[in-house]
């Protein structure tokens, strides 16, 4: 019995999804946004299409 709530535990773990809020500044344009994304990645800024780097990024698993 307990066999199978190990098995159902981990199959679970399988199904959650990792999500990052990540919070963005723009240094050209001080526009302040937030994207969610499966990674802490780089995004565009809306209004100049610059690539920026994360602030800060939170893991907000599903």
């Amino acid at each position: 019995m307990s066999q199978s709530r190990i098995h159902i535990s981990q199959a679970m773990a399988d199904d959650t999804i990792t999500r990052y809020l990540n919070d963005y500044r723009c240094p050209d344009c001080l526009l302040d946004w937030q994207d969610e994304w499966d990674c802490a990645c780089n995004d565009r800024c809306p209004a100049c299409h610059k690539e920026i780097v994360p602030l800060h990024s939170e893991d907000i698993a599903l």
